[in-house]
């Protein structure tokens, strides 16, 4: 089978089934919303977030020495809140732009990438325009701010975590008290 070329610059003559950034939705809270059956949910897709909580911690130690500032620079995801997704407290589950950016940020591959995003409960499709861009970025080796501006560029909307581009004063002294925490107990 002949592999996918993922070429950002042929975008604007592509038709895809969704121009959306997907959302990522908790079945028990769909269920009671929707009055879903067994059935229905269980024709959703699997998420495993225990799973995808420990290949994010891995690849955290693996390709940022659990530095929580390079998180930020290379994600440009804030180190509180990339720590409450690795803790999972209050059901805090990453959603699709900070997922997306963290594997551009970590410079992953596009099965690792799809890897992470099964485990999120939410294949990607390249034929989504949003799937397609990050596909386009994992494959040729962009950066997070080639993805956030690819995406402002094509989907008209802003995944930004800090607009101005610059960590805030909350976010240095959270970065240091997370940075100086022993993990491995």
């Amino acid at each position: 089978m002949e592999e996918l070329k993922y070429v950002i610059e042929n975008i604007n003559g592509m038709t895809f089934e969704s121009e959306d950034i997907p959302t990522f939705a908790v079945k028990e809270k769909v269920k009671s919303a929707c009055r879903l059956t067994d059935a229905n949910i269980a024709a959703m897709p699997c998420e495993d977030i225990d799973t995808l909580r420990c290949r994010l911690a891995e690849l955290f130690y693996e390709k940022f020495g659990e530095s929580y500032a390079k998180v930020e620079r290379q994600c440009d995801i804030r180190p509180d809140t990339f720590s409450r997704y690795l803790k999972y407290k209050k059901g805090n589950l990453i959603s699709y732009d900070k997922l997306a950016k963290f594997c551009v940020g970590a410079e992953l591959t596009v099965e690792e990438t799809k890897e992470l995003f099964n485990l999120r409960g939410f294949p990607l499709n390249p034929s989504k325009k949003a799937d397609y861009i990050l596909l386009c970025e994992i494959a040729n080796h962009g950066d997070v701010s080639d993805y956030i501006d690819d995406m402002k560029k094509y989907c008209n909307t802003d995944i930004a975590s800090n607009p101005n581009g610059k960590q805030t004063q909350k976010s240095k002294k959270i970065e240091s008290e997370l940075d100086s925490v022993n993990w491995n107990k």
